[in-house]
């Protein structure tokens, strides 16, 4: 039996749903599964509220420069997961795509993200999009999209598809002299 899968607008009564899913994937990021002891939790939940107030801070800094458009994914009329996206003229953002570990794996993700890519052939605006180097999941995903590395950092891949091919449209190019 399928599911049926939605996108909404965040609601204030969403931000419970939110922290718990920032606070799972921060806590799986941060290895806090393997802190134990009673000290710790406190310093657990310390930490995680002052990550999910420094990605509020981020994405609002986000929602200052560009048209941003935030969605809770539904699951059958639960909340799944969170997609925020932004942009402009010559580009869209892939600001954020969470979901809560039972939705994971399910094509969930490749499902939203396929149908920006053709929002972007449509408009014939680039998909860019960071990602974490430990993110072997969401890169091996990404990559099979059509995804290519444009630049690295100590923690982070950005990542560009392009619906003209790679390179096109760039100032740049790896293209070898």
């Amino acid at each position: 039996m399928g599911h049926i899968m939605s996108l909404r607008p965040p609601r204030a009564e969403d931000e419970p749903f939110i922290r718990q899913l920032r606070g799972q994937i921060d806590s799986e990021r941060l290895f806090m599964n393997y802190w134990h002891s009673e000290q710790v939790e406190k310093v657990k939940t310390q930490l995680l509220d002052l990550q999910y107030r420094a990605r509020n801070a981020h994405q609002n800094a986000i929602k200052a420069r560009a048209e941003t458009k935030e969605n809770i994914i539904e699951m059958d009329g639960s909340p799944a997961g969170l997609f925020i996206v932004s942009g402009g003229r010559s580009e869209l953002r892939l600001v954020e795509i969470s979901l809560l570990p039972e939705w994971r794996g399910k094509g969930i993700g490749k499902i939203i993200i396929t149908t920006t890519m053709q929002e972007c052939t449509r408009t014939g605006r680039r998909l860019l999009l960071c990602v974490e180097k430990t993110n072997v999941a969401a890169l091996a995903l990404y990559y099979s999209l059509g995804f290519y590395h444009i630049e690295d950092n100590m923690a982070h891949i950005v990542m560009e598809w392009n619906p003209k091919g790679q390179g096109e449209g760039k100032l740049y190019s790896y293209a070898s002299k």
